[in-house]
């Protein structure tokens, strides 16, 4: 299938096991244009997704700016929460 007609998905923490998985099993099944967030796009996890065919991109939640260039025209978002890392405020207003 041509990138022009794969739907984008945004897999934030695709580095991670939850979006790391979410992010191969979309690049296998070659029908959605993967867009991986990470915090760390140098890591040995974002190359091989990088490899695999997905768009790699620098992101952080509680930055709107680091987040606008990935999810622009997106058709979907796998999102991974951090509950033990925010508070229940940061996570929604993470989530908005």
């Amino acid at each position: 299938m041509t990138s022009a007609l794969k739907r984008k998905i945004v897999v934030c923490g695709a580095t991670g096991n939850q979006g790391g998985a979410v992010a191969r099993y979309l690049l296998r099944e070659e029908c959605w244009e993967v867009v991986a967030l990470t915090r760390d796009p140098d890591s040995r996890a974002a190359k091989q997704l990088a490899t695999m065919g997905a768009r790699i991109f620098k992101a952080d939640t509680n930055s709107q700016v680091s987040l606008i260039e990935p999810f622009t025209g997106a058709y979907g978002v796998f999102g991974v929460t951090q509950p033990w890392s925010a508070t229940k405020k940061i996570m929604i207003s993470q989530v908005k």
